[in-house]
């Protein structure tokens, strides 16, 4: 009997025109995978997915792209920038080749449009009259439509939905229901990481954790290098063949991938651009150069202050040596202890003129913006503070 894996949907966030989902594979109190994605006007982007290694190859990861591609029936799915894994998964989906109907009305329409144009075109090169108005509103139609199909083919590919070879539950549920959820005896989802380490003869000494997607033929290794870096078990060490002892790589044991995976994190692991990586790369590596921990406490060198929430996360998920619940806790303090310093300066405080100047630029003449911090209203044309905050008595 084929296995019943249900398969939950989670609406997640809402921002600047965008929502975020999740689908969450489970098979009866197990989770076993999750698809993240997103859609901007109405179009799916996966940005993530991920089967507990001990589910794998079983079709799981289809079924969830399949799940997606029926809440979507017409509509491409796009796939964020993929791993060496999931571009071959990619490979192995299941597709069909559908016309667009949308994008084949309109190139028929371009087609007759440009033909009319060129006819009435024609006449004025023959010495005839034509009709100006015509001409000009083809021109405006042809370059309408050519704005709309640009980048588009007459072919659409779509996953191929599946025909009964799982039992699929599926269930749409809101981001508060997965306190019932969390019920279940949920498998986490893990990264495989990798410390790996460069000394003084490279252009780029140094010590930094990697994902297995690192290891690549782009980035100088073999094939049979990459085999031998992913069997690694956690605590083992491989040593370059080409340059021995000066560059090596470590198992470490793997990282829980957090529910709530932000922004950093996100960039680490399925990071949809280039620049993505590196910031993230960049941000990883600065606990070692650009930070010290003390009490358990980590702060950057640099203004002995603690890092944002999203740094510490990525820190933490990278299995970095330092506490992130009184780091977290410090850096409130920090930001409390500011911003009563600020009230303190600045309440009841008159702008400067170079100040009402810009505020006006930005609100508008009559505007009477509120400082948000200290609770101060500001008339701009008269340049006065018209209302500050009741202080305690």
């Amino acid at each position: 009997m084929a296995p019943t894996i249900r398969i939950c949907s989670f609406h997640l966030s809402a921002h600047h025109g965008q929502d975020d989902y999740t689908l969450v594979a489970s098979t009866g109190d197990v989770r076993v995978g999750h698809l993240d994605y997103s859609c901007f006007q109405g179009v799916p982007r996966i940005s993530f997915i991920e089967v507990s290694p001990l589910h794998r190859r079983r079709g799981i990861a289809t079924a969830l792209a399949q799940t997606l591609q029926a809440a979507h029936p017409e509509q491409e799915i796009e796939f964020g920038m993929l791993t060496e894994d999931g571009a071959a998964w990619r490979r192995c989906l299941p597709m069909v080749s559908i016309p667009d109907q949308v994008v084949a009305e309109a190139n028929e329409e371009l087609e007759l449009a440009r033909r009319e144009r060129d006819a009435l075109l024609s006449k004025i090169a023959q010495g005839e009259r034509a009709d100006f108005d015509r001409i000009n509103t083809l021109h405006d139609r042809i370059d309408e439509i050519e704005q709309e199909v640009f980048g588009k083919r007459a072919v659409k590919q779509l996953i191929a939905l599946p025909n009964n070879e799982w039992n699929m539950e599926k269930e749409a549920m809101t981001r508060s229901d997965m306190q019932q959820a969390g019920a279940l005896q949920l498998e986490p989802l893990c990264a495989k990481l990798f410390t790996a380490r460069w000394d003084a003869s490279f252009d780029h000494p140094g010590e930094r954790v990697q994902l297995e997607r690192h290891f690549n033929a782009e980035a100088g290794y073999s094939d049979d290098d990459v085999a031998r870096i992913r069997s690694l078990k956690v605590g083992e060490s491989w040593t370059c063949p080409d340059y021995g002892p000066s560059h090596t790589v470590s198992r470490l044991p793997d990282a829980e991938i957090p529910e709530d995976k932000s922004e950093y994190v996100r960039k680490y692991l399925w990071p949809i651009t280039p620049g993505d990586a590196k910031e993230a790369q960049h941000v990883l590596d600065g606990f070692e150069s650009r930070a010290r921990v003390e009490a358990g406490i980590v702060r950057w060198l640099s203004n002995r202050q603690v890092p944002p929430q999203p740094v510490l996360d990525l820190w933490k998920f990278a299995g970095k040596p330092f506490d992130i619940e009184r780091s977290a806790k410090a850096r409130d303090a920090e930001i409390s202890d500011f911003l009563a310093q600020y009230r303190a300066i600045n309440t009841g405080r008159k702008p400067s003129q170079e100040q009402f100047s810009e505020m006006r630029s930005a609100f508008g003449q009559a505007a009477q913006p509120m400082n948000v911090v200290t609770g101060d209203k500001y008339d701009l044309e008269r340049e006065q503070i018209v209302q500050r905050p009741r202080m305690k008595p």
